[in-house]
């Protein structure tokens, strides 16, 4: 059991378990494994935990497999968490406030499917309240909104691709890495004030952050004592990012979709679920690497045999 401690509140939950893909998929075809799952949930055991990712995961399948999917999740109840990019921009915030004793926002980084939609889509769950899994995976059949996803992961794959060179040539040294980290908190505090998406508009304040005084030396100070520290899933992503670094693997659209379920997944839930051998592999290669504690990693039959013997 996990107890989340934000700036106003201190809640209890029953076991945690972010399921990636292979694991729903599985369950839909096992009716023990879905039953197990189930039941854990029912008796508030265990809570699966699903993301964002999982609609476009979900969406862009076949419509009839689409459908038993989401009849599946929709039977476990799952809590929700936010998108790796909404959730670093909390943390964030919660940290940067935290260290120069300003008014701390709260920071919930799992809810409702309406509380986290609502934050992805800049709306208020209210608003969302009547909308179900269905409605929000529906949006990737169509292929205009798959194919703009597609787009983005695309050139970070090329960008990927550049930044292992300059690893391997010894280009991204200590001073660079400060600062990538400094333009990172300096990107999270431009979208404090974000009313829409645009790149253009969010570089501009971005660099205005990073030139304007006396913010530009905030920042650093920021870093340079250890104020990302608790900007978890940024830390995580990094060291997912340096182990893919030193090997020789291209970071393709499905390498890319399991580093956005790891980097939410290790540091707010107890299990991360996931039968991928490889995605297994690097999580536990970036525990030790890691000041805080993560998820333990299991596969999908290992974690149903954990309810079973717990029942």
């Amino acid at each position: 059991m996990r107890i989340f401690r934000c700036a106003s509140f201190r809640y209890k939950v029953s076991m945690l378990a972010y399921a990636d893909q292979n694991f729903i998929i599985n369950c839909a075809n096992n009716r023990d494994w879905r039953k197990a799952v189930t039941l854990a949930r029912d008796r508030d055991r265990a809570t699966l935990v699903l993301s964002p990712w999982h609609f476009y995961e979900i969406g862009t399948i076949s419509e009839a497999r689409m459908e038993e999917l989401v009849q599946v999740v929709e039977e476990f109840r799952p809590a929700w968490i936010l998108d790796r990019s909404d959730l670093q921009l909390r943390e964030c915030i919660h940290a940067w406030q935290t260290f120069w004793g300003e008014k701390v926002d709260d920071f919930k980084p799992i809810g409702t499917l309406a509380e986290v939609a609502a934050i992805l889509l800049r709306s208020n769950p209210k608003q969302l309240a009547d909308f179900a899994l269905r409605d929000y995976v529906r949006v990737f059949q169509r292929s205009a909104g798959a194919a703009q996803l597609l787009s983005v992961l695309d050139h970070q794959r090329v960008i990927s691709a550049e930044n292992r060179v300059s690893y391997k040539n010894g280009k991204i040294t200590t001073r660079i890495e400060t600062a990538i980290e400094q333009r990172f908190v300096a990107q999270m505090l431009a979208r404090r004030e974000e009313k829409g998406p645009s790149k253009s508009e969010l570089d501009r304040r971005t660099n205005e952050l990073l030139t304007t005084q006396p913010i530009a030396t905030k920042i650093a100070i920021f870093i340079e004592w250890g104020g990302t520290a608790d900007i978890k899933t940024y830390k995580v992503e990094a060291e997912l990012t340096s182990r893919h670094f030193e090997t020789d693997a291209v970071l393709n659209v499905n390498r890319q979709i399991d580093r956005q379920h790891a980097a939410v997944a290790l540091p707010y839930c107890d299990c991360f679920v996931t039968s991928d051998n490889e995605l297994l592999r690097r999580c536990e290669a970036v525990r030790e690497r890691l000041a805080f504690r993560i998820a333990t990693v299991q596969t999908g039959g290992d974690f149903v045999h954990s309810l079973a013997v717990g029942s």
